[in-house]
């Protein structure tokens, strides 16, 4: 999956985040230029070598992959290489998101119809600086909602079999209140304002 194809509706948000992984030195102004695709063809680099290293997976899986940042890239793999010994199938449902899809996910079960999948608006979840992603767990073609107690300790267990591999990613599931078992992210030892800050000056903020 190339990453121009993940961000090509967004190109302001792919520079913040190239520049902010070291690999763009251009302006963010929002225009696909020589230095924007010179930064989409580094990008796209590390990310086959971080494939080619821990292996690939499921075509969404994949393509959520390619929405982090490079060094979130390769704790998601890791953290995939890990659970390939756990009983059941794992997948990676959701990663990085500009502001406009946090804003379309958020207005979900408010200003559109359907139910209330975040309290994060835009700007204000690590989804938005491509450094968390979203599992999902199945048997077979039952996907695991932690509907039950037995679904919610298969998330437990999850995290326990994988932490020792990924030790640089924090959990949902740790949360003090509103825990979120799927979620993962990396570590940044910064409040969320101080990332966003970062991204949006394309500073390095992992």
């Amino acid at each position: 999956m190339m990453v121009a194809a993940v961000f090509k509706k967004d190109t302001l948000f792919f520079q913040r985040l190239a520049k902010a992984s070291g690999l763009y030195s251009g302006s963010l102004d929002g225009s696909w230029g020589p230095l924007t695709q010179g930064a989409a063809d580094a990008w796209d680099k590390l990310s086959a070598a971080t494939a080619k290293t821990y292996g690939t997976f499921d075509p969404r899986t994949e393509e959520n992959i390619a929405s982090l940042v490079p060094k979130a890239q390769r704790a998601a793999r890791q953290f995939l290489v890990a659970a390939k010994v756990f009983p059941y199938t794992v997948k990676i449902l959701s990663g990085g998101r500009t502001y406009a899809e946090q804003t379309a996910i958020y207005a979900q079960g408010r200003s559109r119809p359907g139910k209330v999948v975040t309290n994060a608006p835009a700007g204000s979840s690590n989804h938005n600086f491509g450094i968390a992603f979203d599992v999902g767990i199945f048997d077979g073609k039952t996907y695991f909602t932690g509907a039950t107690k037995a679904q919610t300790d298969a998330y437990l267990k999850l995290r326990k079999l994988t932490k020792p591999a990924v030790l640089e990613l924090d959990w949902g599931g740790d949360w003090k209140s509103s825990k979120d078992y799927p979620h993962y992210e990396l570590h940044t030892g910064m409040t969320t304002k101080q990332v966003r800050a970062s991204l949006e000056s394309g500073r390095a903020y992992v």
